[in-house]
């Protein structure tokens, strides 16, 4: 689910590979399906424990890495999987995210933007990364995820609607500036099947 849109057709990937038990991926299992109209998919006879849900980036074919598909956090989620049936969500509705600035007499025409923790740089499959990175941000579910022009509040508040789970950087700009007045991070947890996400409180970000 993408904020109020169901992710009708998309990929999932079911993925377990534990390292628990002695040699890594003794235990084992991957699976693939094709989430409905209404955004709902099955997997059936999933191992208990700990699983990973996912909808995958298609990697370039043929690339220099050998990677064929790319998950990216906005786009994961885990759970325990225990005996009967089990329900989980990759995305969800959204959540309000607050926060505040300090270490300035004044907020004025300071704005901000965040999105995604980007990928790193300088190791196999990082150009094929930022490539899926680049297309989750031009796809539909895009400006959920990365926003830019957001407005702080006179007292250094700020609050943002709708943040979908997912790690995310946070960068604060002063207008006519050319370095960030402020920066930081925030994690937005899982949201529970059925129920209301409530707001997160991502802190204080101190200006420099």
């Amino acid at each position: 689910q993408w904020g109020d849109k169901p992710g009708a057709g998309a990929a999932v990937s079911l993925t377990i590979h534990r390292d628990s038990y002695g040699y890594p991926g003794i235990v084992a299992q991957y699976e693939k399906t094709t989430a409905g109209t209404d955004g709902s998919f099955v997997f059936e006879k999933v191992l208990p424990g700990h699983v990973q849900l996912s909808c995958p980036i298609e990697a370039e074919p043929g690339n220099k890495s050998g990677v064929t598909q790319i998950n990216i956090t906005g786009r994961i989620a885990h759970l325990e999987v225990k005996p009967g049936r089990n329900k989980a969500v990759i995305g969800g509705a959204g959540r309000v995210v607050k926060g505040k600035l300090t270490g300035r007499d004044s907020w004025e025409g300071v704005t901000f933007h965040f999105h995604p923790t980007a990928p790193h740089v300088g190791f196999s499959g990082d150009d094929e990364m930022w490539k899926a990175w680049g297309e989750f941000q031009k796809s539909p579910s895009g400006p959920l995820f990365f926003r830019d022009g957001l407005k702080v509040k006179a007292d250094g508040a700020f609050e943002i609607a709708g943040v979908l789970p997912g790690s995310y950087q946070i960068f604060f700009s002063l207008e006519g500036g050319k370095d960030h007045v402020a920066s930081g991070k925030f994690d937005v947890g899982a949201e529970v099947p059925g129920q209301q996400a409530e707001p997160l409180d991502a802190g204080e970000f101190t200006a420099k």
